[in-house]
Parts: structure tokens; C-alpha cells; sequence
């Protein structure tokens, strides 16, 4: 029952994440400054100055704020490997806003990859929320975790500084 409820709250969480993201995006186009200086391949701190003053960009940035609270909250109360693949969904949710807010019509491959996407979260957490346990996590494994994390952190930062940020969309995802 717990991790109903915990899926229940990733669920909202994830619904505030695409949203705030939406608003944040909403935000970017509306300060010209900004969006010249994405498209010019950079973004510095003196450009965040414009968006400050996009009650849509900081209102998302706050929703944005909230969702990884409920995220949290939702980890409370299940195991991740409950919790982190309703995080998927809002990409879900993400595709189905912005088609709505551009007037768009999702492309037959994109509903039959939404879908499948929906199927696969679903079958995961009937797995997970039927076998998943709370399990310690020794010093040890925590600092070669972080360990890894910073290595892989480096060389994606490496990799962007090699490529000049030529790296595109994808290289700052990534």
C-alpha cells in the first residue's frame, strides 16, 4: 500500500516537473536576450538577469523547485527503484503538453512510442513495488559510487570543454 502511495506522489511529481518545465521554456522564448544567447551557443550569468524578470520562467523554476520536494517526499516512502521510473512518465507528459500548447498532432510513432514507454514504466513498477527491499548501503560502496560519479562528471565536462560547446542540445543533456 505504501508504494501505491509513493507512486501516487512521484506521479504528481512528475506532473509538476513537466510543467514547470514547460513554463521554463515558455519563459526563455519570451526574453529575447536570452534566447539570442542560447542560440549563439552560451549562456552566462549575466544573461539569467532576463529571465528573473519572466514571472513564467521563475514561476517554472519554482514548480521545478516543488516537484523534487514531492520527488523526495516519494522517496520517502518506497525504495527508488519504486519511485525513479515514474520520473519517466513526465517525459510523457512533457510530449503531450507541448503538442496541446503548439497545436500539434503527435505523429502515429510518436503515441506508439509514448505508449510503449507507458507499458514498460507500468510493468516495471508492478515488478518493482512486488519484489523491491530497502537495502543498507555500506561506506564503501557509497564512496566508489560517488567515485564513479565524479570520473563520469569529468569526462562529460571534458568533453564539452574538447568540443567547444559544439555539443548541442545532447552534449548539455548528456
Amino acid at each position: 500500500m505504501q508504494n501505491a502511495l509513493a507512486i501516487l506522489v512521484a506521479l504528481l511529481g512528475s506532473l509538476l516537473m513537466a510543467i514547470g518545465t514547460q513554463m521554463q521554456s515558455s519563459g526563455v522564448r519570451d526574453s529575447g536576450r536570452a534566447t539570442a544567447a542560447v542560440r549563439s551557443g552560451g549562456f552566462t550569468l549575466a544573461q539569467l538577469f532576463p529571465l528573473l524578470r519572466s514571472k513564467r520562467w521563475v514561476f517554472g523554476t519554482l514548480l521545478l523547485g516543488v516537484a523534487i520536494l514531492v520527488q523526495l517526499s516519494a522517496l520517502g516512502l518506497a525504495p527508488l527503484m519504486v519511485v525513479q521510473p515514474v520520473g519517466v512518465l513526465g517525459l510523457v507528459i512533457t510530449t503531450g503538453l507541448n503538442a496541446r500548447l503548439h497545436h500539434m498532432t503527435p505523429s502515429r510513432s510518436l503515441v506508439t512510442g509514448v505508449l510503449m514507454c507507458v507499458a514498460g514504466v507500468g510493468i516495471f513498477l508492478v515488478l518493482t513495488t512486488l519484489y523491491a527491499e530497502d537495502q543498507e548501503v555500506s561506506d564503501v560502496r557509497l564512496l566508489i559510487t560517488c567515485g564513479v560519479f565524479v570520473v563520469v562528471v569529468g569526462i562529460v565536462l571534458a568533453t564539452l570543454r574538447l568540443l567547444n560547446r559544439r555539443g548541442g542540445a545532447l552534449g548539455y543533456i548528456v
